[in-house]
């Protein structure tokens, strides 16, 4: 089939896997494993044969995808050289659009030289760097198990291997983090000729939280000296060239997120591994976390999906509107869907959202904890 005539979409490869040491750094994600070396062989394993079974059955027909990505928190402490067998096997196997953007997230003292060469084998394009703060004191605050150095020297290598986009992620909200602190981190991202920026919140209270609601309740109550830091990085990055294309999202002039884009406009996503969640031809899939069952039936739909919900007109509706909220938009509220009021309601009560006539968008302290809010159809 014709590109022209085919959905378009993105595709998520989940490889949850951190080191015991990360706990603090990568708090808030979803389900995490840290296993020994055959434990992370296995899943590669079963991740490949996931995405190779479900290409043969068919699930990938009628789309295109407009962007990978390897994502999981730090899926880079996997093996280099399977990681880039795997991209390849997308690359070669999957209908990936002429020029996708393969991504890989990356701790920094994962990036060297046996990691970028096996990364290149699959033709990995983009780096997302966690760089968290080019300060000492804050990235101890988050419990950043790299320094400073490691990040310039990562950039160095991303350099010297010509990977052709860098997307630096921040932290905002750091204990004792400064406007002045926080400029120089921002300044050090814009030197790293960093095509794309991220922010993230300061997720340190999440720590052994079970319940995400209360947690996010309690992040909103807090979130004022943050939302201000927010507020300056944002208008810093816009001096520098970068235009705020969604609410973590941060991307210099003449460059482009294309995973972002079909996001935010609502294209079909799908994702493959532990604990993944796909919306697509009207369905939520959500698979297993349970490590052992993933590894022995990885190719096996009706023993991965632990979930599948029809989405409805409903659910659609109020999907989309929150891509368009995502992507910066004001929204306006169907006043006879309870759903979305019910939703909104919710969140202009925390502060994460305000309405105006009709229409409802996101505060500054919305945009900031967007990546923690549970969307719609997505789990």
């Amino acid at each position: 089939m014709d590109d022209t005539r085919r959905a378009r979409a993105t595709l998520s490869l989940n490889i949850p896997f951190r080191m015991k040491e990360s706990a603090r750094e990568l708090a808030g994600y979803r389900a995490s494993y840290t296993g020994d070396a055959a434990a992370r062989s296995a899943y590669l394993d079963a991740l490949e044969a996931e995405m190779a079974a479900s290409a043969r059955r068919g699930d990938f027909d009628g789309v295109t995808f407009e962007a990978l990505r390897v994502a999981g928190g730090s899926p880079s402490i996997m093996n280099g050289d399977r990681l880039g067998r795997i991209v390849a096997a997308a690359r070669r196997g999957l209908p990936l659009a002429h020029g996708c953007e393969a991504c890989m997230e990356a701790l920094p003292q994962t990036v060297c030289t046996a990691s970028l060469t096996g990364w290149s084998q699959g033709g990995v394009d983009a780096v997302s760097l966690r760089v968290g703060s080019v300060h000492e004191r804050e990235l101890a605050a988050i419990g950043a198990t790299y320094d400073a150095d490691a990040v310039r020297n990562a950039v160095l290598f991303l350099d010297r291997f010509h990977v052709d986009t860098l997307e630096a992620v921040i932290v905002v909200g750091i204990p004792g983090q400064t406007p002045q602190s926080l400029r120089r981190t921002l300044r050090a991202c814009v030197g790293f000729e960093s095509k794309r920026i991220r922010i993230e919140p300061y997720r340190g209270s999440i720590i052994g939280s079970g319940a995400l609601d209360e947690t996010l309740a309690a992040h909103a109550a807090g979130i004022d000296d943050a939302s201000l830091l927010f507020d300056a990085a944002r208008d810093f990055l816009a001096g520098q060239g970068f235009a705020h294309r969604s609410c973590d999202l941060f991307v210099r002039t003449g460059a482009r997120s294309a995973f972002d884009d079909a996001r935010l406009q609502g294209c079909d996503f799908f994702e493959l591994g532990l604990d993944a969640r796909t919306v697509a031809d009207g369905f939520l899939c959500r698979s297993t976390s349970d490590y052992a069952t993933y590894v022995e039936c990885s190719t096996s739909p009706d023993a991965v999906f632990d979930r599948i919900v029809e989405e409805d007109d409903r659910a659609r509706r109020l999907r989309l509107a929150c891509c368009r909220l995502g992507a910066l938009e004001r929204v306006p509220l169907d006043a006879h869907d309870p759903d979305a009021e019910a939703f909104f309601a919710s969140l202009e009560s925390m502060g994460l959202v305000k309405r105006k006539g009709g229409d409802v968008s996101l505060t500054s302290s919305g945009m900031l904890l967007w990546p923690l809010i549970p969307q719609p159809m997505q789990g």
